[in-house]
């Protein structure tokens, strides 16, 4: 369950980023800090975003990842939501509201990983919803499903 690999320290709202490369450092150090990810993974999703904007998922959403083999240690999520939305430079769905950093410790984890959070993000409500939240715990309880949110994800 995509719950597993989401604890309550890897999600905030007080994120203040100035630039695409700010917002990806910020929702990658929760899963630094906790032993999940290396410096690397972090400097590689920069790279890759630097590079390439396919990371911008939908439209306010970005979904950084990189290679396993880049720094992931243990498979996590982290789901950042920006005080400020920010410019990823994608032509169509900028600016971001939303950083959800994807860790697969391989390539079926990696897989699996995206394949979940990918059901909870086709539902535009649960995005929706995500996007109202004021606090970290307002976000966490319905990332958790706790709260009688019937979407989230347990």
């Amino acid at each position: 369950m995509l719950s597993d690999y989401i604890a309550p320290e890897f999600v905030s709202v007080d994120n203040e980023s100035v630039t695409y490369q700010d917002a990806i450092a910020f929702a990658g150090k929760a899963l630094l800090d906790a032993g999940y990810i290396t410096q690397d993974y972090i400097d590689a999703m920069i790279e890759i975003a630097d590079h390439s904007k396919y990371i911008v998922i939908c439209p306010r959403v970005a979904m950084p990842h990189a290679k396993s083999e880049a720094g992931v240690l243990k498979n996590g999520i982290s789901i950042s939501k920006l005080q400020t939305p920010v410019k990823f430079y994608h032509p169509e769905h900028d600016p971001v509201s939303l950083v959800i950093v994807l860790a697969g410790k391989d390539h079926n984890s990696h897989l699996e990983l995206l394949g979940e959070l990918s059901v909870f993000l086709d539902d535009e409500d649960n995005i929706r919803e995500i996007l109202s939240v004021t606090t970290k715990e307002e976000l966490w309880e319905l990332i958790s499903g706790k709260g009688g949110n019937k979407n989230g994800i347990s």
